[in-house]
């Protein structure tokens, strides 16, 4: 896993762009729910999802993962945590956004 330490020296120091990677913007800023450190996707926010994929992507994307999750159908797109996941749901909720970072 490429760390922000790397990335920054890889592209010439902190000034230079950094490469995209899931979870951050061109600038290299970490959109919200993602560590911005390590990088790992703690939470998916609804305002997240849709800066980072879109308005109706990025919507459509947080209602399936909210599903995948266990979560069910939420009222008011609370932060969905997705740090206490595991087995079946943690597996759907990565495929989920796996294939959302490919598009």
């Amino acid at each position: 896993m490429t760390t922000r330490s790397d990335a920054k020296e890889a592209t010439g120091g902190a000034g230079a762009a950094q490469p995209h990677r899931a979870g951050f913007s061109k600038e290299g800023k970490a959109y919200p729910g993602v560590d911005p450190d390590t990088g790992e996707r703690k939470a998916l926010t609804y305002e997240g999802a849709q800066k980072e994929f879109g308005p109706k992507t990025g919507a459509e994307l947080y209602h399936a993962v909210a599903l995948a999750g266990g979560f069910g159908r939420v009222e008011g797109n609370p932060d969905l945590s997705l740090v206490g996941l595991d087995g079946e749901p943690r597996e759907k909720v990565e495929k989920i956004l796996a294939n959302a970072e490919k598009e």
